[in-house]
């Protein structure tokens, strides 16, 4: 949702800067993890356990099926960290998703 404040922080063990705010926040970018419906609580509580922040974590079954999506990023390669976070921690599936 648009009103939903962005992640403005990196992953867990990540280095890079906490981007700063802006008067105007857009965030338009996700990361989004494909799965069958009946895994959608399931890889929720694995990506919550990974250190994500819980009310960033949103289970939907559209855009294109069911996924996990994490957001709202402001930044392209802040969302690009987190997913390869994930793809690090054994979730090959994740990638960025823009949703302007």
């Amino acid at each position: 949702s648009p009103s939903a404040s962005p992640v403005n922080t990196t992953p867990p063990g990540a280095s890079a800067a906490i981007p700063p705010g802006s008067a105007r926040i857009v965030a338009p970018y996700y990361v989004v993890i494909p799965t069958a419906e009946n895994n959608l609580p399931e890889l929720s509580t694995e990506i919550i356990q990974l250190g994500t922040p819980v009310d960033r974590v949103q289970q939907r079954l559209t855009p294109r099926g069911p996924h996990v999506a994490v957001g709202p990023f402001e930044d392209r390669d802040l969302a690009s960290q987190w997913s390869r976070f994930y793809r690090d921690a054994g979730i090959p599936n994740s990638r960025v998703y823009y949703d302007p």
